[in-house]
C-alpha cells in the first residue's frame, strides 16, 4: 500500500475512533467505505462522514452510532442502524436479494447478503480480504439483482454514478443462481483465491457501466477477472491461452473436436473449432464492449453469459415461454437485447415438422438459433451474411440404442370388440414395440402419447409412461393403456391415437432414439 495511503487510513481511523469509539468496525467496515479499492472511496474528510451520519460529533449516544435519514420507530428523535435508509442507493433493498436487510441473527438471507446485519458482525470478507466468508457467496447478490444497486448515495457531492449490471436476473427463470456458474450443480464463487471468475481485490466501483473498452484492451482489468481472454480477439488468437479464464475450468479437450456437443453429425461439422479456431472471416464481426461497434473475432462469451440467461421454449414471438437456460446461451437480458440469441432445442432434427422443443440437453437432437432478418438484429453481431433466417445442427446422440413401433391396436376393454367404438366404453390402446441394442442392456422408455378428436368435440387424453426395458433383439414389447371413451365424442369423426416413445439409457441422462406411430378409430353413436 503508498506511504500517503497508509497516512490518509492512519488519521481516518483515529478521528473516526474519535467518533464512534468501535475499533473493529473502523477498522473493517469503514475502511472499506474510504479506502478500499472493493468500496466506493469516500473522501477523506468530514464530508465522507456525512454521506452516513448527520453530526460525526453526536453518533455515540445510547442506541447509537446515529444515522442522517430513515423511520424513527423507537421516538428517539433519530435514526440507529435498524431505523435509517442511507444503505439503501448502494446496496438495493429491491429485486430478488434484499442487500440492505436487517439486524436479525435468524434471518438467513440478511446473514448471507444484508448489508446491515454484516456491517454489524464485522464484514463479508476474511482476513485477506481476497475471498467472501463461508456463507457470503451470495454477498454480490444484494447489489446485482433486478433491483440493482447505483454507484452514488444520495448524500455524496453531485457526480457520475452508474446502476450495478443485472447478475442474478429474477433467480427464476434466468441469472447467476438459477441459470448460470451459481446453479446447485456447479456452485461456482463469483470470484476471490478460493475460484471463480473475478477479483475480489481489484478496483469496483468506478460509476460507469461499462468499464471494459475494446480499444484499450482492458478486458481483464474492466470486468475485475482473475484471468485473461484474448477480446478482443483477432485472426492468430486461436490457442488455448486465448481463452485462459474460460479453460481454468473447462477443458480444452471437451470442447473444441469431436466430442463437442456443439457439432452437426449430417454436415462433419464441429463448430465451435468452426468459429473459434477456423477462419470465418479476418474481419471482426462481434462488438465485443456493446458500443455499437464491431471490434473482435468470436470467443466464448459471444455467444454465452455465464451469468446466466433464460430460455424461450416458444418459438412464436408472441408467446414468452421462459425456462433456465441449462448451457447459458446469451438471451440479450445483460446487454438490453432480448431476444439475442433466440435460441432452442428440440427432440428430433430442427427440420423435422414433428419436433417438440425441450429446456433438457438430456432429451434434445437438435439445436437452432431464430434468426430476424440477420444476426445483427441481437446487439452483438454484425452478420457478414452468416446466419440469415436461422441457424442449426442436428446430432446423431450419443450411445446404443434403437426403438421401433410396430403397431398400435384398439379394441373395447371387455368385449375385445374392434372398432368403431361408443361415447362411454373403455377403450384398450396397446402399442408393440422393439428395442434394438446389446442384448441384456437396460434401457428407459417414455412416453408423451395423446389420444384425441381431431375434429368435432375437443377433447383429449394423455397416454404417458415411464418403464425400464432390456434389449431382447427382435423380441415384441407391449404396453397397454385403458381409457374412457368421452361421453362428448362426435360421431362420425375419426379418433386420432399417436404414441411418441423416447427411449434413454437406464440412467436418463440420453436420449438415444425415438419413434412416433399414429392410428385413427372411428366413434358411432350406440
Amino acid at each position: 500500500m503508498p506511504r500517503l495511503k497508509i497516512f490518509w487510513v492512519l488519521i481516518t481511523t483515529l478521528g473516526l475512533l474519535a467518533f464512534i469509539g468501535h475499533p473493529s468496525l473502523v477498522m473493517a467496515n469503514h475502511a472499506t467505505h474510504f479506502v478500499s479499492d472493493k468500496g466506493p472511496r469516500f473522501p477523506l474528510n468530514e464530508s465522507g462522514c456525512y454521506i452516513c451520519h448527520a453530526d460525526a460529533h453526536d453518533q455515540c449516544g445510547e442506541g447509537g452510532p446515529f444515522f442522517r435519514s430513515g423511520a424513527d420507530t423507537n421516538g428517539d428523535e433519530k435514526y440507529n442502524l435498524s431505523e435509517t435508509d442511507v444503505c439503501d442507493d448502494c446496496h438495493s433493498p429491491g429485486g430478488s436479494f434484499n442487500g440492505v436487510g436487517d439486524l436479525d441473527l435468524w434471518n438467513t438471507d440478511s446473514l448471507a447478503f444484508g448489508a446491515k446485519l454484516n456491517w454489524q458482525m464485522g464484514g463479508v470478507y476474511d482476513e485477506t480480504g481476497s475471498t467472501l466468508k463461508l456463507g457470503k457467496q451470495n454477498w454480490c447478490a444484494g447489489c446485482h439483482d433486478n433491483d440493482p444497486a447505483y454507484s452514488r448515495s444520495q448524500y455524496q457531492e453531485p457526480g457520475p454514478g452508474s446502476y450495478a449490471s443485472n447478475v442474478m436476473g429474477d433467480n427464476v427463470t434466468y441469472g447467476y443462481n438459477a441459470s448460470g456458474h451459481g446453479r446447485s450443480d456447479i456452485g461456482e464463487p463469483c470470484g476471490g483465491t478460493a475460484g471463480g471468475c473475478h477479483d475480489l481485490t481489484a478496483e469496483h466501483i468506478k460509476h460507469d457501466g461499462r468499464t471494459y473498452q475494446a480499444s484499450i484492451g482492458n478486458y481483464m482489468a474492466g470486468y475485475r477477472l482473475n484471468a485473461d481472454m484474448a477480446v478482443p480477439r483477432y485472426a492468430p488468437d486461436t490457442g488455448d491461452d486465448a481463452f485462459g479464464l474460460c479453460f481454468n475450468c473447462h477443458e480444452s479437450a471437451d470442447v473444441f473436436g469431436t466430442v463437442t456437443n456443439f457439432r452437426d453429425d449430417n454436415e462433419n461439422e464441429f463448430y465451435h473449432d468452426y468459429h473459434l479456431r477456423e477462419p470465418i472471416t479476418g474481419s471482426p464481426y462481434w462488438d465485443s464492449d456493446v458500443d455499437g461497434v464491431v471490434d473482435s473475432l468470436a470467443s466464448c462469451t459471444t455467444c454465452h453469459n455465464v451469468h446466466g440467461s433464460p430460455m424461450d421454449l416458444d418459438p412464436d414471438p408472441e408467446i414468452d415461454d421462459f425456462y433456465p437456460n441449462p448451457v447459458m446461451i446469451r438471451h440479450g437480458e445483460l446487454i438490453g437485447h432480448p431476444k439475442g440469441f433466440d435460441f432452442h432445442w428440440y427432440d428430433a432434427a430442427y427440420w423435422d415438422p414433428d419436433k417438440q422443443w425441450t429446456s433438457l440437453f438430456e432429451s434434445s437432437m437438435s439445436g437452432e438459433m431464430l434468426v430476424s432478418d440477420d444476426l445483427a438484429y441481437n446487439g452483438v453481431c454484425d452478420s457478414e451474411g452468416c446466419h440469415t433466417g436461422a441457424a442449426g445442427y442436428s446430432r446423431a446422440v450419443a450411445g446404443t440404442g434403437t426403438i421401433v413401433i410396430n403397431d398400435i391396436m384398439i379394441t373395447e376393454k371387455f368385449s375385445h370388440a374392434l372398432p368403431p367404438l361408443h361415447p362411454g366404453q373403455v377403450a384398450c390402446i396397446m402399442v408393440n414395440f422393439c428395442i434394438f441394442g446389446p442384448t441384456g442392456t437396460m434401457y428407459v422408455v417414455k412416453s408423451p402419447g395423446s389420444v384425441s378428436q381431431i375434429t368435432g368435440a375437443n377433447w383429449q387424453l394423455n397416454l404417458g409412461f415411464e418403464e425400464p426395458y432390456p434389449a431382447e433383439g427382435t423380441y415384441s414389447q407391449y404396453y397397454f393403456w385403458y381409457k374412457d371413451i368421452p361421453l362428448d365424442a362426435m360421431a362420425p369423426d375419426s379418433v386420432q391415437v399417436k404414441v411418441r416413445l423416447k427411449l434413454f439409457d437406464e440412467y436418463k441422462l440420453q436420449l438415444l432414439d425415438k419413434d412416433t406411430r399414429t392410428e385413427y378409430f372411428p366413434v358411432e353413436p350406440w
